[in-house]
């Protein structure tokens, strides 16, 4: 140790340490002992969902540690010695024990009250998001500075340094996580579109979609509750509802009713309720889901068609499932071997749910000229953008790095790219009109992960209208 350095620091890392260890290991064998031996045991459970399993119980207590130690490590293990230092040390306590609660419950499968959400899962969040942010983002670019100029910091001012980064990033997370809990406003969308109407007249549809409802540590069964009584109040007759994909999340894995409780206030929606299966709806499995959703009059559609009548016109819902591995060769397949079932009629247009909207360029052009709207969730609007700041840009990690459509309206372009439509009133300049085929990747109703959104809000539920004409 330094000269100048305190001995409390050394003396309370060590028990901090000790304990962040025991509790990984405390997660890893409460998750293997609560949910994948139970899992094998059903004897019922495919094998993704148990590797589902087995990922999620060591990733995230593995993923706790390092939160937990790397960057509390960095930034109090040298510190000189003052009053206030015990003060710190009990926050830091009380946060990375929220971070194991919060992982111990999710681990669990059953949802909590309000009480404990304030308690434990909104400081564990705020506190995760800091030190991950730290960890992937502080660290790396104050070594390349230190590298690029070479300098030489005393291990004091290194660390004052970082508790000047973390508070910094304490303050982005809380307000990260006021955004998080206050869903953004979307206002309706009128899009016009050509298709196939066989008169002189416009055809109107009315389409309202939630996405990534994630039940779970932000999504009560209460919040779920509130949203599908927003949509009642909104609905209207032949107003199609389409739910796409991730209703769940681990910690309402055993909440057998949660889903099917929260969307009780849905409006009657018998042939006009649609659903598809997300990433996360096969940790619980179709049964499920499907067993869920048709409690409230929605129709889950895992790679299945349905042709509905609106008002003497056909419409033609097509859901697909969420793909692991092969996902393109996967999406052509459908459509090759399902083309002569899905052309054999000649609909107003397809309604198609795609959990993952990066799966709608292997959409292929199925030769008839009827016009195509995707919808699709997944990435939560990029979940970290500038777009609540500065609503001009678009730019987030996945469009960025993964260079997948996240948010808003996108089509497939003359030069059969996937594009971003910058003004709807003008889809036929920049889009290709012959085979169009439109996306809207929803923000999403509620998230997962990461637990703050910063700059990307939740959707409230609004209403889209189509209309079609020659």
């Amino acid at each position: 140790m330094t000269k100048g350095t305190s001995i409390m620091p050394s003396l309370l890392m060590r028990p901090f340490q000790n304990a962040t260890w025991f509790f990984w290991a405390t997660c890893i064998v409460f998750g293997l002992t609560t949910k994948v031996i139970p899992l094998i045991a059903s004897g019922d459970a495919s094998l993704r969902q148990l590797a589902l399993m087995m990922v999620a119980v060591c990733f995230f207590p593995t993923l706790m540690v390092l939160i937990g130690l790397i960057p509390i490590r960095r930034t109090m293990y040298y510190t000189t010695n003052k009053t206030y230092e015990k003060y710190i040390w009990g926050l830091l306590f009380y946060l990375q024990t929220s971070n194991f609660v919060g992982t111990i419950s999710n681990i669990q499968g059953t949802l909590k009250g309000n009480v404990f959400r304030i308690l434990f899962s909104y400081p564990s969040s705020v506190y995760f998001f800091s030190c991950l942010v730290f960890i992937i983002l502080i660290m790396p670019c104050r070594f390349l500075y230190m590298k690029i100029t070479k300098a030489q910091w005393s291990e004091k001012k290194s660390q004052s340094v970082n508790r000047v980064f973390m508070s910094i990033l304490f303050a982005v997370a809380i307000v990260g996580l006021y955004e998080t809990l206050h869903p953004g406003f979307v206002p309706d969308t009128h899009i016009v579109i050509k298709g196939n109407t066989k008169s002189k007249s416009f055809k109107k549809l009315d389409v309202i979609q939630l996405s990534d409802i994630h039940l779970g540590p932000m999504m009560s069964v209460d919040n779920l509750k509130f949203i599908s009584s927003q949509v009642s109040k909104i609905y209207k007759p032949s107003t199609f509802l389409f739910m796409t994909g991730d209703f769940y999340t681990m910690e309402s894995h055993h909440e057998k009713t949660a889903l099917s409780k929260g969307l009780h206030p849905l409006p009657d929606v018998t042939n006009f309720g649609y659903a598809c299966m997300g990433n996360h709806d096969h940790e619980v499995g179709i049964d499920r889901v499907k067993s869920e959703l048709t409690k409230v009059k929605v129709d889950l559609l895992v790679e299945d068609v349905r042709e509905v009548d609106v008002d003497g016109s056909t419409v033609q819902v097509i859901g697909m499932d969420y793909y692991f591995i092969s996902s393109k060769s996967r999406v052509e397949s459908f459509f090759s071997t399902n083309k002569e079932r899905i052309t054999r009629v000649k609909p107003l247009v397809r309604l198609v749910m795609l959990h993952n909207p990066s799966h709608f360029q292997y959409i292929p052009d199925l030769g008839d000229n009827v016009p195509m709207y995707v919808m699709s969730g997944h990435f939560h609007g990029g979940q970290f953008s500038f777009r609540d700041f500065i609503p001009s840009w678009y730019l987030s990690p996945i469009s960025a790095v993964l260079r997948a459509p996240d948010f808003g309206h996108h089509c497939i372009d003359k030069n059969q790219a996937v594009h971003r439509i910058k003004d709807l009133n003008n889809i036929s300049e920049e889009c290709d009109t012959r085979a169009l085929r439109l996306l809207y990747a929803h923000t999403g109703t509620g998230f997962y992960g990461v637990p703050i959104r910063l700059g990307t809000r939740n959707e409230q539920p609004s209403i889209t209208t189509l209309t079609i004409h020659d």
